[in-house]
């Protein structure tokens, strides 16, 4: 909530039309009881499951009700690969709560990759653990050909490398999105160092496409887990 707020700070002046809020990409860390990724890699989690599941979603409505005090929220839901099932679930929620506000929407749809149309931007959200980067212009093209074909500006936004990266492939970009979260002691233990965290805000004109970005640093959030 203080990275949300902060970058909502920063855009004072900017007369936003609307938010377009993405959720998830590992936001629950584990499947919950079995304290293990989707495919079975045990986590450490630092709450019991019942906990960290209430406790996310009443965080995700505490930053939907922020931002739509301001203008309407398009929620994005993207499962990761460490809370696959957990996260559809999160988004059922979302979609009960909201169904019948028409300044929140919210996507849960059943594909793993989400497209949202703004003006002449097109933005795919994936968490980005499945697919190969460099051929996401074609696998786009194909699954959203009308929308590719309106479209100017075209990118892709993934969470799973929790660091930032940029390519661009047949003028397609391809974003991994950093994260605001701490390592946790696998990613200690792997020698996973990065810079300062920070969370991002991007600015979508509907003429005139992508205009820049806003970013945060993390430096006193949360906890960091102590050695």
């Amino acid at each position: 909530m203080q990275a949300i707020i902060d970058l909502h700070r920063k855009a004072d002046g900017l007369e936003i039309d609307r938010f377009l809020l993405p959720v998830g990409n590992d936001g629950l860390n584990s499947e919950g009881m079995s304290r293990a990724t989707t495919k079975g890699t045990p986590q450490q989690d630092s709450m019991r499951w019942r906990q960290s599941f209430r406790g996310y979603w009443h965080l995700v409505t505490q930053a939907i009700e922020y931002l739509a005090q301001f203008a309407p929220v398009d929620v994005v839901v993207i499962q990761g690969n460490h809370d696959f099932e957990r996260m559809f679930y999160v988004g059922e929620v979302l979609d009960a709560l909201y169904h019948n506000n028409k300044n929140i929407t919210i996507d849960n749809g059943l594909d793993s990759r989400k497209y949202y149309e703004y003006g002449i931007n097109m933005i795919m959200f994936t968490h980005g653990d499945k697919e190969k980067a460099a051929e996401l212009p074609l696998l786009i093209a194909t699954e959203q050909p009308e929308m590719w074909s309106r479209a100017k500006v075209r990118e892709v936004h993934c969470g799973h490398k929790h660091k930032e990266m940029l390519n661009e492939y047949m003028g397609t970009k391809v974003r991994f999105i950093p994260s605001i979260c701490a390592n946790d002691a696998w990613h200690k233990t792997q020698g996973y160092v990065g810079t300062l965290r920070c969370g991002q805000a991007f600015i979508w004109n509907k003429n005139r496409g992508l205009e820049g970005y806003l970013q945060t640093n993390v430096m006193n959030y949360g906890v960091e887990e102590k050695s």
